[in-house]
């Protein structure tokens, strides 16, 4: 499925709401190439442009939009947000120096502050900028515990009905079904080596008021939308809230479809009929290996007798569809275990299921192994090339006060 921008979406009505105005693009839409976007900045000269991306896989194309942008216009202010920005704050503000602002974290108050204290940024709380050469790390602002306050996400102002948007690798299953996305909790508490979640969300799971959810889905059915995916880090943490979810969704009739994604080891599990009863048809969970040996490796805490109890758990309550998520090329990972996970996947009882390659993303658990230990020196001399042509895009990025050629990798 192609996810929709609920990012930026959900930013967009909080500056709505505060008395601004704002526009959005999706650069996932062939009708809004970089070129559009430049001519329609140019053209409403706003008071800020916010690039949100999630990973480094996109950081490459930010900067260059960053750099168009700042080519054609000296003016107006520039910021960069999401997890690889807030995760990489110092480097990217030397790296893409055309940027006047990474912001780190939540993004819903820091920009209302941002906005507010342009003259003024060492007021503003998890903000990165920079100041006589220097790079300046504001403190973090407490996590926000309250998201009951911010309002729906602005899904009306942004064309989202293009098939273009499908990922090469994905086969395009489409509906005429309207559906869209939403989020009702942030973060995950377990210790995963590969995942940036925890450190993001500093190890914390919080979660919006199962009314304030449920408020949420009534709304988007009366907006025609018949489907939503949860793109909660881990849904199934909390049984009370889930079952009050499910009430609510019953007791105010809503036929919406719904799907998540959440943990084998949940201790929600029971209430997986009434899950489905309330409409919900897809549940994901994350496998990654068919080796306990590489499960305790990548400390994903589960066991594989874990892993077909919820599979088979959901498929009995009636779940319509139970995906699974798989990783190939995780560390110390032999052909043997490799098999042993294609063999696994093939006896679970699961609709369908995605196999990735594992991706080390800056600052895990795992990419701090690979960066202090042996095992980077071990295997720089294959990759530092490829590296410095896909990633480092100008002379700034290959920074002399960096020890090493690879700054910002995967």
């Amino acid at each position: 499925m192609g996810f929709p921008p609920i990012g930026i979406m959900s930013l967009s009505s909080v500056i709505k709401q505060a008395g601004h105005e704002c526009v959005m693009f999706d650069q996932a839409n062939p009708d809004t190439p970089n070129q559009v976007i430049i001519d329609r900045i140019n053209q409403e000269q706003p008071a800020l442009v916010g690039l949100s991306f999630l990973s480094t896989t996109s950081y490459p194309y930010a900067k260059m939009l960053a750099r168009e942008i700042r080519a054609t216009n000296q003016k107006v202010k520039l910021a960069f947000g999401g997890v690889f920005a807030s995760l990489n704050a110092p480097l990217v503000k030397l790296q893409c120096p055309e940027v006047d602002f990474v912001c780190r974290g939540d993004g819903e108050q820091l920009l209302l502050d941002l906005l507010a204290n342009f003259d003024n940024p060492q007021d503003v709380a998890s903000l990165t900028w920079m100041k006589d050469g220097q790079v300046i790390q504001n403190p973090n602002r407490a996590m926000e515990r309250q998201l009951d306050q911010w309002p729906f996400p602005d899904r009306e102002s942004l064309k989202l009905d293009y098939v273009e948007s499908m990922p090469l690798d994905v086969p395009v299953v489409l509906s005429m079904d309207r559906f869209t996305t939403m989020q009702t909790s942030r973060g995950c508490p377990w210790p995963c080596i590969f995942c940036d979640i925890p450190i993001f969300n500093e190890g914390k799971w919080r979660a919006r008021s199962p009314q304030h959810v449920v408020a949420e889905m009534k709304h988007l059915e009366a907006l025609g939308y018949k489907s939503v995916g949860f793109v909660d880090d881990h849904f199934l943490l909390q049984p009370k809230r889930i079952e009050a979810i499910c009430k609510g969704i019953m007791d105010e009739k809503l036929t919406i479809r719904w799907g998540i994604e959440g943990r084998v080891d949940s201790v929600a599990q029971h209430l997986f009929p009434a899950m489905a009863k309330a409409n919900c048809q897809a549940m994901m969970f994350g496998i990654e290996s068919g080796s306990q040996r590489i499960l305790d490796r990548l400390k994903k805490e589960q066991t594989l007798d874990q892993v077909t109890t919820a599979v088979k758990n959901a498929k009995k309550a009636g779940v319509t569809i139970v995906h699974g998520f798989f990783t190939v090329g995780n560390p110390d990972e032999t052909i043997e275990d490799m098999n042993a996970t294609f063999d696994f996947a093939s006896r679970l009882p699961l609709d369908t299921f995605g196999f990735n390659r594992l991706c080390v993303y800056r600052g895990t658990p795992l990419w701090q192994e690979y960066w202090h230990g042996d095992r980077f020196h071990h295997y720089i001399p294959a990759y530092t090339p490829q590296c410095r042509r896909t990633i480092i895009s100008s002379p700034t990025d290959g920074m002399s006060w960096h020890p090493r050629p690879l700054s910002l990798l995967s």
